[in-house]
């Protein structure tokens, strides 16, 4: 009927410490997935941007070189200035301005590695052209004796009888570095989400276990107080079984036997109420509605409590207004269940004397079943308690008739039938219950 398990604050803890770094882990993994495609596309790009822009400026200036018969000084250093490429010029494989124009010992390593990088790629000497009238050009890229890429531009154009030869480089220098930055936000980037989603899955998990937490004190409370419940009759049982058993005269012998026998009737009802309300936990509690007269469910509670109202010196009221309800559609059993529940309560907890009146009325589309007592009523710091199970507003249980389930049932009972019950407050003194159920359409 229960599930056998315990849910310490410990097992909570561990559980919401778990789910925080599984769901922080799971979501992290994704967006490292992601980050690194990001960052495959984002290089693609940076490279094919570059490459592009070499393309471009080679181009322009094998245009210009096809098109000039003398190349001067101030427009290579103009270029050079302007753009982000080097250009070396030879005529023959012999180096042009090499004094004035290539000064430096770096830049003549330069062409040193990138002639020989183009001469290992091709299998032939870097400035090799088949065809002899037209021009030629090959692109690639190497690294420097520092490290450094570059992306080149090697080729021919012929010139008369001989060839202008030309080396063009551009340093990816830049392009690493935009990698290299490109990497390291991203890495913080990745840090920072992984801190954020650890805190943010800490106060979600913690939210969604929430429920789960107090549903099981709620059913660790109820086991509690249903232990408690069944150990006075037991206890009660087991003690007459002794006496029973140590009794000569028959008169004590069926004494006991009759307390046992009460006792063991007061187990049966707290039992069958413990599982009413755990089919109703399960969702397997039966409701079948119906269409039915509200004035006939208040006249069958009316007359079956009417001789028990008589005997405790009380007054049951019936009030029905004089135009016709609408039929009322619930589960007729149920809904007698219900008011059973409500109208026994009024009766064991109104003193001699008082009264307690059963009336109807429609409103909204929906029945209203009030049931007004003049008993002691209900705290306003206890109503909020009432439905809870096994409350009782007697707190030291001194009633046996009553488990403190009576309204916890009549509330499971109403909802499923897409009704409300509630506390409302009593015209004069006592308590005033109202049950709302839907209307049959």
């Amino acid at each position: 009927m229960f599930p056998h398990f315990t849910f310490s604050g410990t097992t909570y803890q561990a559980l919401h410490r778990k789910l925080t770094l599984f769901c922080t882990c799971v979501t992290q993994i994704i967006l490292l997935a992601l980050s690194a495609l990001c960052v495959f596309v984002a290089k693609k790009n940076i490279k094919q941007g570059n490459e592009t822009a070499f393309l471009t400026e080679t181009s322009s200036v094998i245009s210009h070189l096809q098109e000039q018969d003398v190349i001067s000084h101030q427009w290579l250093n103009q270029l050079q200035e302007n753009s982000s490429i080097q250009i070396y010029l030879y005529e023959n494989g012999t180096p042009l301005f090499y004094d004035q124009y290539h000064q430096t010992t770096a830049d003549e390593q330069l062409c040193e590695n990138a002639l020989l990088a183009a001469e290992e790629l091709t299998g032939n000497p870097p400035f090799f052209t088949k065809n002899k009238r037209l021009s030629s050009h090959t692109e690639y890229q190497f690294n420097s004796g520092d490290n450094i890429p570059y992306i080149a531009s090697v080729g021919s154009i012929p010139k008369g009888d001989s060839y202008l030869n030309f080396l063009i480089l551009r340093s990816l220098a830049e392009q690493s570095h935009q990698m290299l930055s490109l990497r390291i936000i991203v890495i913080i980037a990745n840090i920072a989400a992984f801190l954020l989603l650890f805190l943010f899955f800490h106060f979600f998990t913690r939210k969604m276990l929430e429920p789960v937490e107090t549903a099981q004190k709620k059913q660790t409370q109820f086991i509690a107080s249903a232990s408690h419940e069944l150990r006075t009759p037991l206890a009660v049982v087991r003690s007459g079984l002794e006496s029973v058993e140590k009794c000569s005269n028959e008169e004590e012998r069926n004494h006991f036997l009759h307390l046992m026998s009460e006792e063991t009737v007061h187990m049966k009802r707290l039992i069958d109420d413990m599982l009413l309300l755990a089919n109703s936990d399960a969702d397997t509690l039966t409701i079948k509605p119906e269409a039915c007269q509200p004035d006939l469910l208040l006249l069958d509670t009316y007359e079956k409590f009417e001789p028990l109202a008589k005997k405790n010196g009380l007054h049951l009221i019936l009030t029905l207004p004089e135009e016709i309800l609408p039929d009322c559609f619930c589960d007729i059993h149920r809904t007698e269940q219900i008011f059973s529940i409500i109208v026994d309560n009024a009766l064991c907890y109104t003193p001699s004397g008082g009264k307690v009146t059963l009336s109807c009325h429609a409103e909204n589309e929906m029945l209203c079943f009030l049931f007004e007592d003049t008993g002691c009523g209900i705290s306003e710091e206890k109503k909020s308690h009432i439905f809870e199970r096994f409350y009782r507003a007697d707190d030291a249980h001194t009633d046996r008739e009553h488990f403190g389930l009576g309204l916890c049932i009549a509330k499971e009972l109403t909802e499923k039938q897409n009704g409300n019950i509630q506390v409302v407050d009593a015209p004069i003194s006592g308590s005033c219950f109202m049950v709302q159920l839907p209307c049959a359409l």
